[in-house]
């Protein structure tokens, strides 16, 4: 939708980090594998960039689904060390459900267009919180 767009325009262009929503109805509706195809959406919208995130619903299974670049990996999961160590993935799994919560809230109560938006506020919020300005 327009108006998130507007909002994400806005928040790359003070902050720096670029955020991706994109809404699907069907999971299936992906090309080949689902999963491989939002992976490879990610790494296409962040070109290299690791201030990117990319958000994803799911309406027919009521899911968000979330990809960060390793920079905030460390940022969202406050956690210096290797992402991909048990740790890290356990601290970014965390901080990925607290982010999402407000949304997945919403979802439950059928409210799509207040769960996008749900989303969105809380990672520029948690972002917000944990970056400094470039």
């Amino acid at each position: 939708p327009q108006w998130i767009e507007d909002k994400l325009n806005h928040y790359q262009q003070v902050r720096g980090t670029q955020i991706f929503v994109r809404l699907y109805k069907k999971f299936s509706d992906l090309p080949g594998d689902p999963r491989d195809s939002l992976r490879l959406l990610y790494r296409t919208l962040a070109a290299g960039n690791e201030n990117t995130c990319l958000l994803v619903y799911v309406a027919d299974e009521k899911r968000w689904r979330f990809w960060i670049g390793d920079r905030l990996v460390r940022v969202l999961a406050d956690f210096s060390g290797d992402a991909e160590s048990e740790e890290g993935s356990r601290k970014l799994s965390e901080a990925k459900a607290q982010i999402l919560a407000p949304a997945k809230a919403e979802v439950e109560a059928d409210k799509a267009r207040r769960s996008i938006n749900a989303a969105v506020t809380s990672l520029v919020e948690t972002l917000d919180a944990k970056t400094v300005v470039h």
